[in-house]
């Protein structure tokens, strides 16, 4: 009997996760977000080769991705599929093997509630597949996609998270976070009191940073301070001699800290999940990635900011040092059990992604594939890891020392004449900071006002200050549509 109930429950997974994957591969057949569609109808096509609905998805996937062999091979198998069920067409074979009407799949008895999405009917397919075929696509010139990542959190969550960062620099809080009905921010930080310049409204330690100088702290960007007796000395791969200068993983000695105390945080946290004795393929692969984030000297480069104010690091380090966040937010998530986009704070986030669907496909479709290998987890899809993406581009705070996400601090809004600023808590103490402790993150950040801010009011900061005050309108317009943001201050309203 036991055997047969573990083989009844493995009939019921394998079946959920079919219906799964023909459920997503529809939603972004239909949503046009064919990169996805393709990545799902890909891994239906490799458990069952002759699925008829993962076949005509496919074909359409692959004809707007660019990947004419995939599209091509595809068509075959519905020929084949149509020889072998005696039918003259495809829109017999797919009447026939698809339900007249749509439908939701039932729950297993293991299951406490049924699916939510409905699996198309057969017309609802052969529409959408006429309706395909009548469009000529234009290999040479793709659309673009975008994928829009809203967060899952309730309100009251978001709300008590402000709260508590608000309580650690003055009580009572001074800002509340709100989505007022008629406004054309979204949500945003407001004041709740009337506030005198150079207070510290908030201060907010951040959700997990990614270095890009090696010389920094890998858990909290702090410097490494050099153990008595030795300097530090770099090379285009980083640091020469990680035993020189501050705390090193005891089981790797890789990854390096500037105290036990964050050697222990990033081993509860990650490390333990990424570490090279534990997880060889994965530090194999986070090596390559760091190669390519210090190619051609860019540790060196790294100190220094360009007149954009970003690491002038070049576009392959710059994806590099996003692909090396991503891991780690999937390690992190491996090792608390639970789904990347269902993390701690990360699921406070919002965020959206333009990218070409072959480009995608190639590049994030590989890059899953890979995390997917190397932390054991074989259900990571491309839409995780492009959701990532995402919440990384759209909420990051990048520096010379690496790139941080936040959560309190992502919900403030962006304008050319703020009347707030980010300040680091660690070397700029200011009014009304409450409380010290002997270990600061070097990339803690206080909230900090700069001029009179009345009740009510809300609360902006510039996103980059040396590229807005630089560029002239036409520029600040492109950026804001570029990065997915508004910005409602004079210099942007009017062009003189």
């Amino acid at each position: 009997m036991p055997r047969v109930r573990a083989a009844r429950a493995s009939w019921y997974a394998g079946q959920e996760l079919d219906t799964y994957l023909r459920q997503r591969a529809w939603h972004w057949t239909v949503k046009r977000n064919y990169a996805l569609a393709a990545d799902y109808c890909i891994r239906l096509l490799n458990r069952h080769p002759q699925d008829t609905m993962g076949l005509v998805l496919g074909e359409m996937a692959g004809r707007y991705t660019s990947q004419e062999a995939f599209a091509v091979k595809c068509a075959e198998a519905l020929r084949h599929s149509c020889q072998r069920k005696g039918v003259a067409d495809v829109t017999e074979l797919v009447r026939c093997r698809l339900p007249t009407v749509a439908t939701v799949p039932p729950s297993p008895p293991t299951t406490a509630a049924p699916g939510v999405m409905q699996l198309p009917s057969a017309d609802d397919v052969l529409a959408l597949r006429a309706e395909m075929a009548e469009k000529e696509v234009d290999k040479n010139i793709l659309e673009a996609e975008s994928l829009y990542v809203h967060n899952s959190e309730p309100a009251d969550y978001l709300s008590q998270a402000v709260r508590r960062c608000c309580l650690r620099s003055a009580a009572p809080p001074l800002a509340e976070l709100l989505e007022p009905a008629q406004t054309t921010y979204g949500r945003g930080l407001y004041a709740t009191q009337h506030i005198q310049p150079r207070n510290s409204i908030l201060c907010e330690a951040p959700l997990l940073v990614q270095r890009c100088d090696e010389t920094k702290c890998a858990h909290c960007l702090a410097p490494l301070p050099p153990r008595s007796g030795s300097s530090i000395t770099t090379t285009t791969t980083g640091v020469s001699d990680p035993d020189m200068y501050g705390v090193a993983c005891p089981h790797c000695r890789q990854e390096t800290y500037c105290s036990e105390e964050c050697r222990d945080a990033a081993w509860a946290q990650y490390h333990a999940c990424s570490c090279a004795s534990i997880n060889p393929e994965l530090a194999r692969w986070a090596e390559g990635m760091r190669e390519v984030l210090h190619r051609g000297g860019a540790a060196a480069a790294s100190r220094e900011a360009n007149e954009t104010g970003l690491v002038n690091t070049g576009s392959e380090a710059r994806a590099a040092l996003s692909c090396l966040t991503v891991a780690k937010i999937c390690a992190m998530a491996t090792v608390q059990q639970k789904h990347p986009l269902s993390l701690p704070g990360l699921s406070c986030l919002r965020g959206v992604a333009d990218y070409e669907p072959a480009t995608a496909l190639s590049e994030i479709g590989a890059l899953t594939v890979a995390l997917s290998a190397a932390l054991r987890q074989p259900n990571l899809y491309m839409e995780e890891v492009l959701s990532l993406f995402a919440l990384l581009q759209t909420n990051e705070f990048f520096t010379t020392s690496g790139i941080a996400l936040c959560v309190v601090l992502s919900m403030l809004n962006h304008s050319c004449d703020p009347n707030c600023a980010l300040v680091s808590a660690a070397t700029a103490p200011v009014a009304g900071a409450r409380g010290s402790r002997q270990h600061k993150s070097a990339m803690e950040k206080h909230l900090v006002t700069l001029r009179p801010i009345r009740d009510g009011e809300q609360l902006f900061i510039d996103y980059n200050a040396a590229l807005t005050t630089k560029i002239g309108y036409e520029d600040r317009k492109a950026l804001c549509a570029q990065r997915h943001f508004e910005c409602f201050c004079c210099r942007c309203i009017c062009r003189s």
